[in-house]
C-alpha cells in the first residue's frame, strides 16, 4: 500500500466518495457540481455534489422489464437524456428533477449525445445531435419544461452497416464569415471516426428554434423546419471516415477531445479502437474536414495472458489520457505516451463499471458496482517541463514551469537555455532568457562580462529588459527602474539568507560553523542594504517611487529596512506604523512627541492610551492649546473602565488642565462630569459649585450633567445643585430634605434671587425676587412641615419664621402643630404677631384720622370759595 506522502504527491489524488445507495451502481455521470446516479439500472438518484448526504430520487415511468441503458449528461451540469433497453428516452432538468418522456424518439435508443457548448444554456440544450444504436443521427432542441421544439433526422444510417452503434459525437463550432458559421461534427463508430464540416446559413439559426407554445402553427412550423445542421450532411458523396481495424464491430470505441468547455476550440483528442488508442490534435483551420483529425501516435492494447485488455473508458486533459481497466486506472502522457500514473483498484472494491471527467472542475470520477472515488488533478502537468527540457523545446517548458508552485524548475529551464544560447554564442537570446533569472543580478553580468568583445551585446540587451519596464526612457526612469530591480535582487537574497537562519535555528544548529556563516551573512547583507539605500542617488528614486519601495520591502516581511528607510526619508507617518507594526508604543510617542505631528496624535492616541496612558497625557500638556482638545475624545472615552485606574487617573488629569487653562469645550465638561461621576465622586460638587447657579454661565450641559446625578444614588448633593441651577426648587428642597434639613433651607433661601427682567431703573433697589411671596411661602412650609412631623422638633420650626425672612407666619404653621402641642412654644411669636397687627391697626387708624381731616378742610375751603 501506498505511503499517504506519496499518495499526496502524485499527480491525481484518490478520495473515496461516501456514496451508499442501496443496490449496485450501474451508471455514473457527473458535471458542474452535479451527479446522476443509477442503481440496478432502474433506480435514478440526483446528488448535489455540495451536499452529497441528501440525494433526490428522479421517478421514471419505466416498463416491469425495462432497463436503463445510457445517462447522457451536459457539460454544464442542467440537462440530462436518459436512454432505456426497451427504446425509451427521457428529458431530466436537474433544476426540477421531473423527467419527460421523449415521445418523438421513442422507439430510439439513444447512444451518444452530441452538445452544443455554444448555445447551451440552463433553460434550453440548443440544437443538440442524438445518435442512437442504430448509426442514426438526429438533430433536435430541448426546453427546461422538458417540451422538445423539434426532432429532424441527419440521417438514418451514417455508416451504411446496420445496427452499428453511434458510440460518441463531438461537435464545435470553427468560425464565422460574412454571417455565415463553419462548424464541425465528429461522429465515433466502432471502427470509424467520420469528419464532418459545413456552413450554417445565418447566425440566427445558431441560437435554436424557439415555439410559440400552444399554436397550431407553431407546430407546423416545427414540422417543416430544415435541420439547422443538415448542410454538413448535405454531400451525396460517401463521407470519408478514418479507420481503425474496421472489421471489428463489438468491441468498445470511443472518441474524446480537449478542451471541451464554451467558447474554446478543441485541440486534442483521444480515440479508442479494436486493436489500440489514437491519439493526436485537432485542426480546425483546414477546409477539408477529413484533415481536421491529425493521428500523431497509435499505441496497441496491452497483452495480459495472451490477450488484449481493453479499456473500459477514457478520458482527456490537456496533457494526459486517463485510461480505466478493470483492476487499475492509467495516466499516459500526450508528449511521451508514457505511463506516468498508475493506481491500482482491488477486487474487494466491486466490479469496475466506468469513469467520466468534469470538464468543469475537472474531477475524474471512477465507479464500481458498489464504490465511488474521485481523483483531482495536482498539477498535473508539473513534469511536462521536463519533456519540453529534453527535446530542448524551452519556450514551452519555460510556459509550464510558469505554472508550478515551485520556482525551482522554472529557473532550471531558464539556466539550461541560457547555457544553450551561451554556448552558441547567441549572447543577445541568452540575455532575453536571462531576464527571467532571479540569480543575483551581479551573478547574471558576470555572465557577460569578459574579455570578447561579442559577449557586449548580451550585456546591452540584458540592461534594456531589466530598464524596459517604463514606457519612458529617459535617463531618470532608466535609472528608477534599475534600483528597484537591484533592491529586489537585494531583498530577495535577504528574505532567502532569513528563511535559511530561521532553518538553522529551528534545527539547533545556529551554534555550528554553517550558522554562524548565516548569521553572518544575514548581517552582512543588511548593512549591504542600508548602504545602497543610504546613497544619494538611490535616496533620490526612492522618494519618487516611495510607495512602490514600500511594497517591496513589505512583500518581504523586511520591516527593519523599511524603518531604516523611513527614517532616512524622514518619513514620520511610515516609521510610525513600523513602530505600532512592531507594538514598540513608546517609540511611537517618542516620534510623533518630537516632531509636534499633530495629526499623528489625533490617529493613534485611542491605542496609546491603553498602552502607555501617563506618558501620553504629559505629551498632551506639552503640547498645550496646540492640540484641539476635542478631537482626542475618542481616546478619552476609552477612559472608563474601572479596572484600568492609569487610564482613569490620566484623563481626569488631562480634563482638569484644560479646564483649569480654559480651553475646554462643552463636550470636555460634559466628559469630565462623567468621570468624576464615576470615580471621583466626591469632588463633582466642588466643580458645580466653582461654576456657580447661573446656568446660562455654566459650561457644561446642565440636562446632561442633571441626568448624570439622577442615576446615582451617592450624587443626591449634586442632584439637588442641578435642580438649583435648573431653578426646580421645589425637587431641590424635596431631595435636600432627604438628606440634611439646613441643605433644604439653602434651596429655599435661594428663592429671593432678585428677577434682573424686571428691573426699575428709576428704584435700583426695588427688583423683585424672581419667584412670588405664595411660591416661597410653600416652599418654606414644606421645610416647616418636615421639621414639625419628621424631626418633631417644634422649636426649630418655629426659628423658620425668621430664617424665611417672614415669608411665612405663625398662623401658617399653626395647622401643622399637634393638638398637644403647649402655648410656651410659641408664645413669643405669637405675642410679636398679636404686636404687629395692634401696631398695623394703629396706623390704620391714624391714616383714617387724618384722611378725614383733610376732607373737612377741602369742604371748609369750597364753601369759602363759594361764598366769595
Amino acid at each position: 500500500m501506498e505511503s499517504s506522502s506519496k499518495l499526496d504527491s502524485a499527480i491525481f489524488i484518490k478520495k473515496l466518495v461516501d456514496f451508499r445507495p442501496k443496490g449496485q451502481i450501474t451508471h455514473l455521470c457527473s458535471s458542474n457540481g452535479e451527479m446522476l446516479l443509477v442503481i440496478g439500472a432502474r433506480q435514478l438518484l440526483h446528488y448535489a455534489l455540495q451536499n452529497t448526504s441528501r440525494q433526490i430520487d428522479v421517478v421514471l415511468p419505466l416498463l416491469m422489464h425495462d432497463r436503463i441503458a445510457y445517462v447522457h449528461l451536459s457539460p454544464n451540469g442542467r440537462h440530462a437524456i436518459i436512454s432505456t433497453t426497451g427504446a425509451d428516452n427521457f428529458y431530466l432538468n436537474l433544476k426540477h428533477d421531473s423527467a419527460k418522456q421523449l415521445k418523438k424518439m421513442k422507439g430510439h435508443v439513444i447512444s451518444s449525445v452530441g452538445w452544443n457548448m455554444e448555445v447551451l444554456t440552463d433553460n434550453e440544450t440548443g440544437f443538440i445531435v442524438l445518435g442512437t444504436t442504430k448509426g442514426s443521427l438526429f438533430e433536435s432542441s430541448i426546453i427546461s419544461s422538458g417540451t422538445v421544439a423539434y426532432v429532424r433526422e441527419l440521417t438514418s444510417n451514417l455508416s451504411g452497416i446496420k445496427d452499428l452503434s453511434i458510440t460518441g459525437i463531438e461537435m464545435c463550432h470553427c468560425e464565422d464569415e460574412n454571417q455565415k458559421s463553419r462548424w464541425a461534427m465528429f461522429v465515433c463508430l466502432p471502427g470509424r471516426l467520420y469528419c464532418l464540416s459545413g456552413q450554417i446559413s445565418t447566425k440566427h439559426d445558431v441560437t435554436g428554434v424557439q415555439p410559440v407554445m400552444s399554436t397550431i402553427w407553431s407546430s407546423a412550423f416545427a414540422e417543416y423546419n430544415h435541420a439547422i445542421l443538415q448542410p454538413l450532411f448535405a454531400s451525396k458523396a460517401s463521407v470519408r471516415f478514418h479507420s481503425m481495424d474496421d472489421g471489428q464491430r463489438s468491441l468498445p470505441s470511443t472518441f474524446v477531445v480537449y478542451p471541451k468547455v464554451s467558447n474554446e476550440q478543441p485541440t486534442t483528442f483521444c480515440w479508442v479502437g479494436a486493436d489500440g488508442y489514437t491519439l493526436g490534435r485537432i485542426d480546425l483551420t483546414v477546409s477539408e474536414a477529413y484533415d481536421m483529425i491529425v493521428e500523431e501516435a497509435h499505441i496497441q492494447h496491452q497483452l495480459m495472458d495472451g490477450r488484449y485488455s481493453y479499456p473500459l473508458d477514457v478520458a482527456l486533459t490537456e496533457y494526459n489520457v486517463l485510461l480505466l481497466y478493470s483492476n487499475h486506472i492509467e495516466a499516459v502522457s500526450l508528449l511521451n505516451k508514457r505511463p506516468i500514473f498508475d493506481d491500482t483498484i482491488g477486487t474487494d472494491c466491486g466490479q469496475v463499471k466506468g469513469m467520466c471527467r468534469d470538464t468543469v472542475s475537472e474531477m475524474i470520477w471512477v465507479y464500481t458496482d458498489v464504490t465511488v472515488w474521485k481523483y483531482r488533478p495536482n498539477e498535473e502537468f508539473r513534469d511536462i517541463w521536463q519533456i519540453y527540457l529534453e527535446r530542448g523545446d524551452y519556450g514551452k517548458a519555460r510556459t509550464i514551469t510558469n505554472k508550478l508552485s515551485n520556482p525551482a524548475p522554472h529557473q532550471l529551464v531558464v539556466k539550461k537555455e541560457a547555457e544553450k544560447y551561451i554556448a552558441e554564442k547567441n549572447f543577445t537570446a541568452a540575455a532575453e532568457v536571462l531576464a527571467e533569472s532571479t540569480e543575483p543580478f551581479e551573478v547574471i553580468l558576470l555572465k557577460f562580462l569578459s574579455t570578447k568583445e561579442d559577449r557586449r551585446d548580451g550585456l546591452k540587451r540584458f540592461l534594456e529588459l531589466k530598464l524596459k519596464s517604463m514606457s519612458n526612457t529617459e535617463d531618470k526612469i532608466q535609472r528608477d527602474a534599475l534600483v528597484l530591480w537591484l533592491l529586489e535582487v537585494q531583498l530577495t537574497e535577504f528574505a532567502e539568507l532569513r528563511r535559511d537562519g530561521k532553518q538553522a535555528r529551528l534545527e539547533g544548529t545556529e551554534l555550528t560553523s554553517e550558522g554562524t556563516n548565516i548569521e553572518q551573512q544575514i548581517k552582512n547583507m543588511r548593512q549591504q542594504i542600508e548602504l545602497f539605500l543610504a546613497r544619494s542617488v538611490v535616496l533620490e528614486a526612492v522618494e519618487v517611487n516611495r510607495d512602490a519601495v514600500y511594497h517591496l520591502i513589505t512583500s518581504h516581511a523586511h520591516f527593519d529596512i523599511q524603518l531604516y528607510l523611513a527614517q532616512k526619508l524622514k518619513d514620520y507617518v511610515t516609521t510610525v506604523n513600523v513602530y505600532l507594526l512592531q507594538s514598540d508604543y513608546e517609540k511611537v510617542l517618542e516620534v510623533i512627541r518630537r516632531q509636534h505631528i499633530l495629526e499623528l496624535y489625533y490617529k493613534h492616541s485611542p491605542l496609546l492610551i491603553e498602552k502607555i496612558p501617563t506618558e501620553l497625557i504629559a505629551a498632551w500638556i506639552e503640547e498645550g492649546k496646540r492640540l484641539v482638545s476635542d478631537r482626542l475624545l475618542p481616546a478619552l472615552y476609552r477612559c472608563q473602565d474601572v479596572s484600568k485606574t492609569k487610564m482613569v487617573t490620566a484623563a481626569l488629569k488631562y480634563l482638569s488642565f484644560v479646564i483649569d487653562q480654559n480651553w475646554a469645550s462643552r463636550a470636555m465638561h460634559n466628559f469630565m462630569i462623567t468621570l468624576c461621576a464615576e470615580f471621583k465622586q466626591e469632588e463633582l460638587l466642588n466643580y458645580f459649585e466653582k461654576y456657580g447657579y447661573d446656568r446660562n454661565l455654566v459650561p457644561y450641559d446642565v440636562e446632561y450633567a442633571l441626568r448624570v446625578c439622577i442615576e446615582r444614588q451617592a450624587l443626591k448633593r449634586c442632584c439637588v445643585f442641578m435642580y438649583c441651577v435648573n431653578e426646580l426648587y421645589d425637587e431641590a428642597v424635596s431631595l435636600a430634605l432627604t438628606i440634611d434639613v439646613e441643605l433644604a433651607k439653602t434651596c429655599a433661601k435661594r428663592m429671593v434671587e432678585p428677577n434682573e427682567n424686571e428691573y426699575d431703573f428709576l428704584l435700583p433697589n426695588s427688583m423683585k425676587p424672581k419667584f412670588s411671596i405664595e411660591m416661597r411661602r410653600k416652599t418654606w412650609l414644606q421645610i416647616a412641615r418636615h421639621v414639625i412631623e419628621k424631626q418633631e422638633d417644634i422649636a426649630a420650626c418655629v426659628s423658620l419664621l425668621k430664617e424665611s425672612d417672614n415669608t411665612i407666619k405663625i398662623q401658617d404653621l399653626l395647622p401643622f402643630f399637634p393638638e398637644f402641642t403647649t402655648i410656651e412654644y410659641f408664645k413669643g411669636p405669637l405675642c410679636e404677631c398679636l404686636k404687629e397687627h395692634s401696631g398695623k391697626i394703629k396706623q390704620l387708624q391714624l391714616e383714617m384720622k387724618n384722611a378725614t381731616e383733610m376732607a373737612q378742610r377741602i369742604r371748609n375751603n369750597m364753601e369759602k370759595t363759594k361764598n366769595k
